[in-house]
């Protein structure tokens, strides 16, 4: 029994020192990302090229949709003037005044009444813009009968 105790104690200092030994043992030199980079090999390069391509794909795309979505102020006046002029025949006018209006009183007898309309989808008709009433329109709204 006393041989057995002396044998573990002997056990338990080995395996202390040899996590000792780990412990001090010298930490590797970190590496850079240049360094890590060129153990990848050619790979690396593969990837270094798909990044660089990602990131001039999302500048672009970046650009273009914001100027994509600027609002261009004279729009509306450019076709009024086309239409005047004869450069064009007319155009179709969606009255979003008139949708806006109609979307609204309905929302309101819904909230106050719990009336629903009686189609689901309404028709709001389109006004034709010709050379006659183009003096009617002015920003998107027709003032016109």
């Amino acid at each position: 029994m006393l041989f057995q105790i002396q044998t573990d104690m002997d056990t338990a200092i080995t395996a202390v020192q040899d996590s000792l030994a780990i412990v001090e043992e010298p930490m590797q030199e970190s590496i850079n990302l240049f360094s890590m980079a060129q153990y990848g090999g050619w790979i690396m390069i593969v990837l270094a090229l798909m990044l660089a391509f990602a990131i001039y794909l999302f500048v672009e795309r970046l650009v273009v949709l914001t100027k994509a979505t600027k609002e261009d102020k004279t729009f509306m006046n450019r076709i009024r003037d086309y239409i005047k002029d004869g450069k064009m025949v007319g155009t179709a006018l969606q009255q979003i005044a008139a949708i806006t209006e109609l979307a609204i009183e309905e929302a309101d007898a819904y909230i106050k009444n719990g009336t629903l309309p009686e189609q689901e989808k309404q028709l709001v008709p389109c006004v034709a813009i010709t050379a006659e009433n183009v003096d009617k329109l002015s920003a998107f709204v027709y003032s016109g009968d």
